[in-house]
This record gives C-alpha cells, sequence and structure tokens, in this order.
C-alpha cells in the first residue's frame, strides 16, 4: 500500500452515503470518507482546454490528490471515530487550510463540525444545483423554458454566493406555484434556508477551496 505522508498545506474532507445490497440482509448504507491534499494554480492553468465557456476561468485551478478512504456499515456515531482517525492519520489538526465539501445530511455535518471544527464546510454545488432544478421543473413545468429560465438566473446567483437572493425567489415561487408543488418548494425554502451559510459559492471559488 502507498504511504501517505501528513498534508500540512491545504486538505479537504468529503464524506457520503451509499446504499449497498448485502446478500441476505437487504440494502444498507455505506458511509464514506475521503481525504485529500488541496492544490490551488494560477487561473487560466487549465491542462484541457475546452470550447465552451468555463465558469470557474477566472477562478483558482483546483486540484484534488494524494487521496485515503475509510467506509464501512456503521452507524453515524462509528463512522464519526473513523473519520477522525483518518484525518489524525493525515494531519488534519495541524493542516494550514481544511475545507469538507459534501452533501449537507446532518450526520455528516454533526460528525465534520465535533471532529474538525476548524474545516470550512460547503455544501457540494451539484447537490445544491440539483435542488434548484428539481424545484424548476416541479412547479413550472418539466421542461419548459419558464423552468429554463427561472433555473438559470437562480443558478447565477447561488453562483455568486447569493444564496439568500435564491431563498427569496422561492419564497416568491411557492406562492404562485401549483398547489401540488407547493410541498417541493417549501422543502427547498428549509433547505435553502437551512444550509446558506455554506453556499458562500463566490468566497470559495476566490479562496481556491474545492465546490464538488
Amino acid at each position: 500500500l502507498e504511504t501517505l505522508q501528513p498534508i500540512t498545506t491545504q486538505a479537504n474532507l468529503s464524506s457520503d452515503g451509499a446504499m449497498m445490497l448485502i446478500r441476505g440482509e437487504g440494502w444498507k448504507e455505506v458511509k464514506l470518507t475521503a481525504i485529500s491534499g488541496v492544490a490551488v494554480h494560477a487561473a487560466g492553468a487549465r491542462a484541457v482546454q475546452s470550447p465552451r465557456t468555463s465558469q470557474r476561468a477566472q477562478d483558482p485551478l483546483v486540484s484534488l490528490s494524494q487521496h485515503s478512504y475509510q467506509a464501512g456499515l456503521w452507524d453515524a456515531e462509528t463512522f464519526a471515530r473513523h473519520q477522525y482517525a483518518e484525518g489524525l492519520r493525515r494531519g488534519l489538526e495541524q493542516c494550514a487550510r481544511l475545507s469538507s465539501v459534501n452533501d449537507a445530511a446532518e450526520w455528516i455535518e454533526r460528525s465534520t463540525r465535533n471532529n474538525f471544527e476548524q474545516a470550512v464546510q460547503i455544501v457540494d454545488w451539484s447537490h445544491a444545483s440539483e435542488h434548484l432544478g428539481e424545484v424548476a421543473h416541479g412547479s413550472l413545468g418539466e421542461g419548459s423554458a419558464e423552468a429554463h429560465d427561472w433555473l438559470e438566473a437562480r443558478l447565477d446567483k447561488l453562483w455568486a454566493g447569493k444564496a439568500q437572493a435564491v431563498l427569496s425567489a422561492l419564497t416568491h415561487l411557492e406562492r404562485k406555484a401549483p398547489l401540488a408543488a407547493k410541498p417541493l418548494v417549501q422543502k427547498n425554502i428549509t433547505y435553502f434556508g437551512n444550509q446558506r451559510e455554506r453556499m458562500h459559492y463566490d468566497e470559495y471559488r476566490a479562496a481556491g477551496y474545492p465546490i464538488g
């Protein structure tokens, strides 16, 4: 096995859960932590050039390497102990900068906060944007131009770190949404209300943190 040195500069700690079908036992959740070293390069340092305009073209290039993992069929408390042990092995308590990109599940937020309070917790961009897509198409019509336009405008606000503006737009949408769609919009009002302090994407990008 490769021996990984402690990370002393910048690191990221991400955790998640995935369902696995266990023979004779049914579906169970595997809880997993990934720890990586983070390197930040100058803007425009992309190794692969794309004909498509990238939203991050002006941001520092962030790359992750030196990965290590812990995974098991654990409850949240057992997971937290393994996360902490692996974090100590990788030197996270002495790391100069530490982020944690995750999907905002309560057990992940709690474990990470208790184990590594210094970590900047960031809601994974793809999860946040998926929530907005679900709302747009669920309340304004699947595949409709109105849903597309609403979503693009909200994603622009969120990308700029204006989660409060997104929350205000959701509140406005809830008032005019069809009755059947109101629970979906209300669920996401709660989601963005609870998570907006972990959605300062403009600041994270400028600081060279991974966001997804």
